[in-house]
């Protein structure tokens, strides 16, 4: 069974091995915890993905894969970018087709992290990997808007410091 985090669980959970434990209070992730997390998934995903029978197994790989997006999720919402990174990775190693793993990569971790070169890459990889999903094009094109408009207000804002501003670039900022 499938099953997704709701936003109201993500201060009572912590990593439990390949699934997550919800806890009778919030509770906060401590280093020890976190540690324990990354090793156990750093070893069992290079040990899944070195067996020719789990690369084999495309629902192996896309169960693994969730579960590790899963817990991705958890340090993303607590602000652990490199931990959540590591797991999204590792998600995407898992099953490098899988369109969690490398949305939920790209959304919670590249874009606040204002890595869009890293994103966009990501994203057309993915892409022509898996041509079908129109939404990966629609999201690449989001992607490089999004980059036009940060370049944009960097420019605006450097010239507002400079004390060069134009009413134009004011209302467009």
């Amino acid at each position: 069974e499938e099953s997704y985090v709701i936003a109201w669980m993500y201060p009572y959970l912590t990593p439990h091995g390949l699934i997550m434990k919800i806890n009778r209070d919030p509770t906060p992730l401590d280093p020890t915890t976190i540690r324990n997390d990354l090793d156990f998934w750093d070893w069992y995903t290079r040990r899944l993905v070195s067996r020719p029978a789990f690369l084999r197994d495309v629902v192996a790989r896309k169960s693994f894969s969730k579960l590790r997006s899963s817990i991705g999720g958890l340090y993303a919402n607590r602000g652990l970018f490199a931990e959540a990174e590591q797991a999204f990775r590792e998600s995407w190693l898992l099953y490098p087709l899988s369109p969690e793993a490398n949305f939920r990569l790209t959304q919670e971790v590249l874009i606040p992290q204002r890595r869009t070169d890293e994103a966009i890459t990501l994203m057309r990889t993915f892409g022509e990997q898996d041509p079908g999903n129109t939404r990966t094009f629609e999201f690449v094109g989001y992607l490089e808007n999004l980059k036009r408009t940060s370049r944009t207000i960097a420019e605006i804002e450097g010239r507002r410091r400079d004390g060069r501003i134009e009413i134009s670039d004011a209302m467009t900022l």
